[in-house]
């Protein structure tokens, strides 16, 4: 029996208001793995006190971490109807429940 972490990451996981269906695959090798992902997408600068701005990472995926094992540079992430998109990082949330995944889209 999981935490009360655990049920509510399902509950969100399940909602087609919070996340999308996925496939993920490990550029280690092996073949896809479907999941679901919520996908933010940062806006492309963030301004800094009128003085400027910088770039953000593009997109940032969340994803159950009992879906995929840890997401490593190279991986791949296909969001259905959406683009492919490679992993650059991923860190895990405090409560071991969740990967925070930021990616970049690429060519198919």
């Amino acid at each position: 029996m999981g935490t009360a972490f655990d049920f509510a990451g399902d509950v969100m996981a399940r909602s087609a208001d919070f996340f999308a269906d996925a496939t993920f695959t490990a550029a280690a090798g092996g073949g896809p793995v479907s999941c679901r992902v919520a996908v933010n997408r940062a806006d492309p600068a963030i301004a800094i006190g009128g003085h400027g701005a910088v770039l953000s990472p593009g997109w940032t995926l969340t994803v159950r971490q009992s879906e995929v094992p840890r997401p490593v540079r190279g991986d791949r992430f296909v969001v259905t109807g959406g683009p492919t998109l490679a992993v650059d990082s991923a860190q895990g949330d405090a409560l071991q429940v969740f990967w925070k995944v930021t990616v970049r889209a690429v060519a198919s």
